[in-house]
């Protein structure tokens, strides 16, 4: 344990099925973690290592969060794109212009 904030986790979806969504120490406040969406559609009730997400919040960890489904236009085919009735909208999360993204041809 470092003796001051050493991560921050904000600003993210986190989608996943399979596993427990925090491993590890998560004692102390040496990490902040807010505004951001998490899902799991396997599960009613998500834990935050061994809190529910009232009781990570009373911690002081995500308390601008969100537990719901981020609404991607085709998940199981690599489409993360977001719909437009997205609830991460309401985080600020902008669509990405894809043309900036990944490699390109350079003009020489």
């Amino acid at each position: 344990m470092e003796d001051h904030k050493s991560f921050y986790f904000e600003n993210n979806i986190v989608y996943w099925d399979d596993g427990p969504l925090l491993g590890n120490n998560w004692e102390g406040d040496t990490y902040k973690l807010d505004y951001n969406l998490y899902y799991n559609p396997k599960i009613d009730s998500i834990m935050f290592k061994d809190w529910t997400f009232d009781e990570w919040q009373k911690r002081g960890n995500d308390v601008h969060s969100l537990i719901t489904d981020p609404f991607f236009v085709d998940l199981y085919n690599g489409d993360f794109t977001l719909e437009p009735e997205s609830p991460a909208f309401k985080f600020g999360f902008r669509k990405i212009d894809m043309s900036t993204v990944g490699t390109r041809n350079r003009v020489k």
